[in-house]
C-alpha cells in the first residue's frame, strides 16, 4: 500500500510503500505531522494529514493518533 508523505515538512508530497517503513514515530501533540516514519534506506518522512495516518494504522494492525476521526 502507498502512503502519502511529506519529505521535508515543506508541503512537497510524496509516496512511500508501505514494505519500505522502519520505524513509525507518533507525534503526542496533536498537530502535524502527525508522524514521522523513518525508511530502511535511512530517509525520514513525515505525515502531516489525516487520511495517510488511517492508511498507516491499517497497515500496522494498531491504533494510532489522528486515524481515528476517518
Amino acid at each position: 500500500m502507498w502512503i502519502e508523505v511529506d519529505s521535508n515538512k515543506q508541503g512537497i508530497k510524496s509516496w512511500v510503500a508501505s514494505e519500505h517503513i522502519e520505524r513509525c514515530d507518533v507525534n503526542e501533540t496533536l498537530e502535524p505531522p502527525y508522524a514521522a516514519l523513518t525508511l530502511r534506506s535511512g530517509m525520514i518522512c513525515y505525515i502531516s494529514d489525516q487520511f495517510s495516518m488511517k492508511k498507516l494504522q491499517r497497515i500496522m494492525g494498531v491504533d494510532l493518533p489522528r486515524a481515528g476521526g476517518l
